[in-house]
């Protein structure tokens, strides 16, 4: 029996804006084992969910952080992403999740580096 999941409700017009993702580059994706580098992995329009900004302390130092929730199109090779590129920032993604369990939606939430500053 499958799990039972609430209807996620979000209208596709408000896939406005355009998103890279970033994820490891190897023979062997799903384990990292031989990753060498961050490739590429799709560039797709989003939806920007929520934002907020907060300041942190991290090594004795004040350091602003920026979190984003963005909604993709589901799509498999979204779950190897670690960061994505928006409006010439890069985010890391801190958690991913399909919100009602049937593949139709991804749910990204992200936030800026650590030392970005920005």
């Amino acid at each position: 029996m499958k799990p039972s999941a609430a209807h996620f409700p979000f209208d596709p017009s408000e896939l406005r804006n355009r998103i890279k993702l970033w994820g490891p580059s190897s023979d062997d994706p799903e384990t990292w084992q031989g990753a060498l580098a961050e490739g590429l992995i799709a560039t797709v329009w989003a939806g920007v969910q929520t934002s907020s900004a907060r300041q942190r302390v991290a090594a004795e130092q004040l350091d602003n952080e920026h979190s984003l929730t963005f909604v993709i199109r589901y799509r498999t090779d979204a779950l190897l992403a670690t960061r994505l590129e928006f409006d010439g920032r890069s985010l890391d993604i801190t958690a991913k999740h399909d919100p009602d369990l049937r593949k139709t939606w991804l749910v990204l939430e992200t936030r800026s580096p650590l030392g970005d500053g920005s």
